[in-house]
């Protein structure tokens, strides 16, 4: 059996939707929509799921969503440190 490991650029926030919870089909796209919600942004991955009418299943995404998370918000920050 042969196994094709595929390094992948850094997401960033205009770029197409990467599946990163596949238990639920959430999208990097969608973990972002939560942090900028009307009814307040998720402050982690629990609330992540919570915002989009889900729940963790098997967990392995946590971790990406969290860096997800992490990125907009050192991305937010910069924007606002540069204006």
């Amino acid at each position: 059996m042969r196994v094709h490991l595929t390094i992948q650029k850094p997401v960033t926030a205009g770029s197409r939707p990467m599946i990163v919870c596949s238990c639920n089909v959430l999208s990097d796209h969608d973990v972002r929509a939560t942090m900028h919600s009307e009814g307040g942004p998720a402050r982690n991955p629990g609330e992540v799921h919570r915002c989009l009418g889900c729940s963790r299943k098997c967990g392995r995404c946590m971790h990406t969503i969290k860096n997800i998370m992490n990125e907009a918000l050192c991305g937010a920050a910069e924007r606002r440190a540069g204006s």
